[in-house]
């Protein structure tokens, strides 16, 4: 499965140079490529879980407070999303639900969870997941609203176009979501799960970076490049902590 990611991830970055530099209209091939990317992602998430319960965990968690967050504007704020992120649904009062979103919260979510357990495997590994969950969401809203129009905010927006109090929401749900993760811990492999986020990183930031510099798409491959190490480490057995927790 992380071969079919990486192969996605690839061809997705490839497939948006070709259509910047010679003007190609991808039709559907991009958002097909886009949902298959995100699905083989959570995908590779799941397989390393080895536990059904935290995999439907975060994925009711992520369906969950998105549907509150539309209607409510509760916990990150007020925001809309439009009919750019394929395939949607539509919602009463005019809201749009795209069907990848649980699957995203999955990738993000729970890929941080496994790079965090390649270092730290107590309780705090809780609180250093949604540190970097919230830490990789923070330069992509810069993407997800500028590059890609995936959302758009209601509200006045911190640096990279989203509001305090998105921050704040996703760092509580993120959370929430690692601790289904942490409880069911020794269950699951961390091997390589680091990739999953990381590769993720550079995605976002090499799309965005087609339409010029950015100080989101520069943190988001410092992101994306320390998660690789992190994983080259622990594979190389440099500082490795013990499986005991």
């Amino acid at each position: 499965m992380l071969y079919l990611y990486t192969a996605l991830v690839a061809f997705s970055v490839l497939g948006s140079i070709a259509s910047a530099r010679f003007a190609i209209d991808p039709g559907f091939v991009g958002p097909v490529a886009g949902a298959l990317l995100i699905l083989s992602g959570a995908g590779c998430v799941a397989i390393a879980l080895r536990s059904r319960r935290a995999v439907l965990s975060v994925l009711f968690l992520g369906a969950a407070v998105e549907v509150v967050g539309l209607y409510t504007g509760f916990p990150f704020g007020r925001y809309t999303y439009t009919d750019r992120w394929w395939p949607t649904v539509p919602l009463p009062e005019g809201h749009r639900f795209p069907l990848l979103l649980p699957f995203a919260w999955l990738l993000i979510v729970g890929g941080s969870f496994g790079a965090v357990r390649r270092r730290l495997r107590s309780a705090w590994a809780v609180p250093a997941t949604a540190l970097l969950a919230t830490l990789i969401d923070w330069p992509m809203e810069q993407a997800m609203t500028g590059t890609l129009g995936y959302w758009t905010w209601a509200e006045p927006a911190a640096p990279f176009t989203a509001p305090v109090s998105n921050a704040l929401g996703w760092f509580v749900t993120a959370s929430l979501g690692s601790w289904a993760m942490y409880v069911d811990a020794e269950r699951s492999d961390s091997r390589r799960t680091a990739i999953v986020p990381a590769l993720f990183c550079l995605f976002v930031a090499a799309i965005g970076s087609l339409e010029g510099f950015h100080r989101a798409w520069v943190l988001l491959a410092a992101i994306g490049t320390v998660l690789l190490v992190v994983e080259w480490t622990a594979v190389r057995g440099i500082g490795a902590t013990p499986r005991s927790t």
